[in-house]
């Protein structure tokens, strides 16, 4: 396909919700207008990320981010993905949980959280870069200038000792020399069957920011199957059947053909409608229902679990439920646009 025309570039902005010029000095010369990990332990790296991303947005300390996860945008690339964070606080939250440390618990058993083998590697520019120890993977976190990258590994490194006596930041070590820290990237609780997914997730957070547009994102990963619940203000559409078309464009959708195995759709009166098939055409009416449930998969295996949901974001502080409405008022402007690009003949 050539590159020179703006619908590629246009595209991929949508899906990384990078700036245009962005995304149009990183789109690959030929392959797929998102370039994939390289490598194995890329993908587990993206993938345990997220998954910790999706663990933290349970209960995000000090309020909920304005935008899904916290993350405003990413750069993916083959060898690397940088993600660039909402706000200092939300930087701050997700160092602490993704960096491996070992916690001591009340009754004085040793805990560990974190990525195992994840380090701080430094600085490329005003972006901190984190590797996995003896693996491909490379994060970069970007948002904040260089000095307030540095002052938060401080901090972090302070509440991890702070935990309790005994606790010990890991990521400080220069080797995998603790015993807690001898496990994988991607341990067995997702496994090989659903890192491909979660990192083809992560690459992609203007789903979040043009198709459809929740306030609040959580989730979970299980062995092969991610589960993202999606939780929308009353007067934000779904959006469902958008969302699985675009997940089946042979462009801008996952890169392996996958049916939706089952719908369900509950009123707000409390019925509920259930559908097998292609999904497209049967979500037509989401703006009515109080909840949507898509299953995706091969048949027998659902690999992504995506639940719609309705909540008036009362919990939320003001000023970011403010944001979040600016958002969601934006990305219904991005959306008319996805649907001209959902519209138009695949290249």
């Amino acid at each position: 396909m050539s590159r020179s025309n703006q619908r590629p570039v246009r595209r991929r902005a949508l899906l990384t919700a990078e700036p245009y010029r962005q995304a149009q000095a990183h789109l690959p010369a030929e392959g797929p207008i998102i370039a994939p990990a390289r490598h194995e332990d890329q993908e587990d790296l993206e993938a345990e990320l997220l998954a910790r991303l999706l663990d933290l947005s349970k209960n995000w300390p000090g309020g909920h981010p304005g935008f899904p996860l916290g993350i405003a945008r990413c750069t993916p690339l083959p060898g690397s993905i940088d993600v660039r964070m909402e706000s200092r606080r939300q930087a701050a939250h997700v160092l602490e949980r993704v960096l491996p440390h070992q916690e001591i618990g009340g009754d004085g058993s040793p805990d560990t959280a974190g990525i195992p083998g994840l380090r701080v590697s430094g600085l490329r520019g005003d972006a901190l870069i984190l590797r996995a120890l003896d693996r491909e993977g490379c994060v970069t976190l970007s948002g904040l200038p260089g000095r307030e990258w540095q002052r938060l590994t401080d901090r972090v490194d302070r509440a991890h000792r702070g935990k309790a006596a005994g606790s010990t930041p890991l990521w400080r070590l220069p080797a995998r020399s603790h015993p807690a820290e001898q496990g994988s990237v991607m341990d067995s609780r997702r496994g090989r069957r659903s890192a491909w997914l979660g990192s083809w997730l992560l690459r992609r957070p203007g789903l979040l920011q043009s198709v459809t547009a929740p306030h609040l994102l959580e989730g979970y990963g299980r062995p092969g199957v991610w589960t993202l619940e999606l939780c929308h203000l009353p007067t934000s559409p779904f959006r469902a059947e958008p969302l699985v078309r675009l997940l089946r464009h042979p462009e801008m959708g996952l890169p392996y053909e996958l049916p939706v195995r089952h719908c369900s759709r509950v009123m707000n009166d409390g019925s509920q409608q259930r559908s097998k098939g292609t999904g497209e055409g049967w979500a037509r009416g989401d703006d009515r229902s109080g909840q949507v449930i898509i299953d995706i998969g091969d048949p027998g295996e659902t690999v992504l679990d995506l639940r719609f949901h309705r909540d008036p974001a009362s919990f939320l502080r003001p000023a970011v439920r403010d944001a979040a409405v600016e958002r969601i008022n934006r990305a219904d402007l991005r959306y008319g646009k996805l649907a001209d690009h959902l519209a138009a003949e695949a290249p």
